[in-house]
């Protein structure tokens, strides 16, 4: 089960990286001072800060501290309302310019806020019916 959660924090992980990536090579990149270019300094700065933010907490939970799985939860909220902001802003963006050059960064905001919904089905599953399918009755 624990390996499940990290391979699901894993898949979030890519996904908001490539969310970053993917940005930078459409329009967005244009948009703004302060906007990340591709194989800019900016973009792999923010690339590593995704990075550390992601597995720092996952290293410690596969040591066995489990406690560290709350503090993911507010992390993976924290992705989850990233990449679905990420997707309404984006959706009003493309509203006004060419759709088709976001379609990418909708898709992986899709698939993001995906792996993230996964994450907590995974995280907070009922044991009881793992247990009940293992354990023979013992009446």
């Amino acid at each position: 089960m624990k390996r499940n959660i990290v391979l699901a924090a894993m898949i979030s992980c890519l996904l908001f990286c490539a969310l970053i990536i993917t940005a930078t090579l459409t329009p967005l990149s244009s948009m703004g001072n302060n906007a990340n270019q591709f194989n800019g300094f900016g973009m792999w700065v923010s690339v590593g800060g995704i990075l550390i933010m992601y597995l720092i907490p996952v290293v410690i939970y596969m040591f066995g501290l489990t406690w560290m799985k709350y503090l993911m939860v507010v992390l993976c909220s924290i992705g989850t309302l990233v990449f679905l902001s990420a997707f309404g802003i984006v959706m009003v963006i493309g509203w006004f310019n060419e759709m088709s050059d976001f379609t990418s960064v909708l898709v992986i905001c899709g698939l993001g806020t995906t792996a993230n919904i996964i994450w907590f089905i995974l995280a907070f599953r009922s044991d009881k019916h793992h247990s009940i399918m293992e354990k023979p009755n013992s009446i």
